[in-house]
């Protein structure tokens, strides 16, 4: 964490970025935008914090969020395309009408990949003949 910061140091954007733990996921719902910025990924729903906050979704290129995203639930980036990232960043946090728009877009998304599942789940269970 120590180089982190010195790095948002060094770069000058101290005063615009805030890193946060996960003594911090309280706050995680204020936040306007998502940024996902793992090139390794394990965990294949790392769309999961945006679609159940509603925030607009921003990240490098990788399956499992390509395959959520889908062209129009996020902006995707190739790895290491940081002036690709930080503009749309910057482009969502100067413009509410677009940022609104992508939240909703990742919302739906969410909704539809996740809230069906939970319901069929759930009838499911109902159907148990040892319930």
């Amino acid at each position: 964490r120590r180089q982190l910061d010195h790095d948002i140091a060094h770069m000058g954007l101290a005063e615009h970025l805030h890193v946060l733990g996960p003594a911090d996921e309280d706050a995680l719902w204020l936040a306007d935008v998502e940024v996902v910025t793992s090139r390794e990924v394990d965990d294949p729903e790392l769309h999961r914090p945006a679609g159940e906050r509603g925030h607009a979704l921003v990240g490098f290129r990788t399956g499992p969020l390509e395959r959520f995203v889908d062209g129009d639930a996020g902006r995707l980036f190739d790895f290491l395309d940081l002036e690709g990232l930080a503009r749309a960043i910057a482009e969502l946090l100067a413009d509410d009408a677009a940022r609104d728009e992508l939240a909703e877009r990742v919302a739906r998304r969410y909704d539809a990949w996740h809230v069906p599942a939970e319901r069929t789940a759930y009838l499911l269970d109902l159907l148990r003949p040892d319930r």
